[in-house]
């Protein structure tokens, strides 16, 4: 269940992304971004999913559109076609061929904006773009979400938030909230390698490590 957090904010929009792919048993089977910068349409997208997945859908999104609006148009179009054309790949994920993708950027009519489209119903109906307003925050089960919430600038605002601090704070949750997998004795951390946070402006995306966990391909994360 990897990290992927979204703060929408007046100008601006950030994403903040773990980097572990892990094996079902939680063993850490490569470290690496989530998040893929796409500045020539004004946008960041990261993805949650079969770890092959990454590379074939970020060409598949980089090269489907020549504008952030655009590419809204179109994205649930180019993710079904390249689940059908991959889908050999995506099955081969021990875990599930479920996969999220979410998009943050700068619309030319709008400003800043996020969304998402999952191949699944657990967030609403699938293979539909699902507007994210805010602070959306994944995973956020119930008991976590709690603390999230407690970890945020108690006005609400958004624009109160930093990315890079409040981010962080996000993460070390989402760090500490250790999952199980069906058939596996146990639980396990699944987030970690470093933190990543990707900003998005009018006419900038960069990217950075804000923090380092000492995880090692090959062993467990421990939260």
């Amino acid at each position: 269940m990897s990290a992927m957090n979204v703060i929408l904010q007046s100008n601006s929009v950030h994403l903040l992304t773990d980097a572990l792919a892990y094996h079902p048993d939680g063993e850490i089977m490569m470290i690496g971004p989530k998040a893929v910068p796409m500045p020539h349409l004004d946008c960041a997208v990261a993805m949650r999913g079969p770890a092959g997945m990454r590379p074939i859908f970020a060409e598949l999104i980089g090269n489907g559109a020549a504008s952030f609006d655009e590419l809204r148009s179109v994205i649930v179009e180019l993710l079904q076609a390249g689940a059908h054309n991959y889908a050999p790949v995506f099955e081969d994920c021990r875990a599930s061929a479920d996969f999220e993708v979410l998009v943050a950027g700068i619309s030319e009519s709008t400003g800043p904006c996020s969304y998402m489209v999952a191949s699944h119903d657990r967030y609403g109906c699938a293979w539909r773009v699902v507007t994210l307003a805010g602070v959306t925050c994944l995973p956020n089960e119930l008991g976590l979400h709690e603390k999230i919430v407690a970890s945020l600038p108690l006005d609400g605002d958004a624009d109160a938030i930093n990315p890079a601090v409040h981010g962080l704070r996000i993460l070390q949750l989402q760090r500490a909230h250790l999952i199980a997998n069906k058939g596996i004795d146990g639980e396990f951390c699944a987030v970690g390698g470093f933190a990543q946070l990707t900003t998005v402006t009018a006419g900038s995306v960069s990217s950075r490590v804000i923090h380092r966990w000492a995880d090692r391909v090959g062993g467990k994360a421990s939260a």
